[in-house]
């Protein structure tokens, strides 16, 4: 089996990945990625509001050959027509490149959320190895990946952003988004579309995706086979020729 890497799925926020979980694939001939993503209210971060579906509105640049920046909107529709959230919870964070992939050798991610948020839900820190194959029944993706149990916080009432203390998920969370050990597979037998399973430290999810265009992805997902849902995804060069020379060629 040979080393690849032809896949450029991304999760919910807009990283490379599958579902929920992300990978260690580096988009560098992609460096700026937009995304939107519907999560059910039942698998919700924010499960102290069950039944308030979230849509993630995500934009990726990467900056050098290994370090990328994500930024998140979780936009939460019944909360916001309560008018008692703005545009919705932010969500900052950033990916560093540890190693590249080599013949026998993973690609490894190293993932952080920069401390100090009053209510980190969306804040996730990890680290993540991804190995491609190709074989000539399809392309295979396996990644695994440990997420911090902890999250760094800051006292709402603080005028002070260094103000922070470190506290378990599970003590201000109802749930453990990337808490844990986590994993993921995607299989493509055909170039334009493949398979995902994952288990996100929670639950297990799997999904169907399409790439009708080399820039474009449309992924079917579901969450334990209970919830559906969807999201699309688009990641673009930033070095295209002038208009004239792309005709040409």
């Amino acid at each position: 089996m040979l080393s690849t890497s032809v896949f450029s799925q991304v999760n919910i926020m807009g990283k490379p990945g599958t579902v929920n979980t992300p990978t260690a694939l580096w988009l560098e001939e992609q460096p700026l990625g937009l995304s939107v993503a519907r999560l059910p209210g039942e698998y919700s971060m924010f499960t102290r509001e069950i039944g308030d579906e979230v849509y993630f509105y995500n934009a990726r640049v990467n900056f050098t050959t290994f370090l990328a920046a994500n930024l998140s909107i979780a936009y939460r529709r019944e909360i916001a027509e309560q008018n008692r959230l703005g545009i919705g919870d932010r969500q900052f964070d950033l990916r560093i490149k540890l190693l590249n992939e080599k013949r026998w050798v993973p690609a490894i991610v190293f993932g952080i959320s920069p401390p100090g948020s009053a209510a980190p839900y969306l804040s996730h820190d990890y680290i993540v190895l991804t190995k491609n194959f190709e074989h000539s029944l399809g392309d295979l993706q396996v990644s695994a990946g440990y997420g911090s149990p902890y999250v760094f916080r800051r006292e709402k009432d603080s005028d002070s952003y260094f103000d922070v203390f470190v506290e378990k998920k599970s003590d201000f969370l109802d749930t453990n988004y990337l808490s844990g050990f986590f994993g993921s597979i995607i299989y493509k037998p055909v170039a334009w579309s493949g398979l995902m399973l994952e288990h996100d430290s929670n639950t297990i999810n799997a999904g169907l995706f399409v790439t009708p265009l080399n820039w474009l992805s449309l992924q079917l997902t579901s969450y334990e086979l209970k919830e559906f849902s969807y999201s699309a995804s688009v990641n673009f060069k930033l070095d295209l020729l002038p208009q004239k020379l792309r005709t040409d060629e």
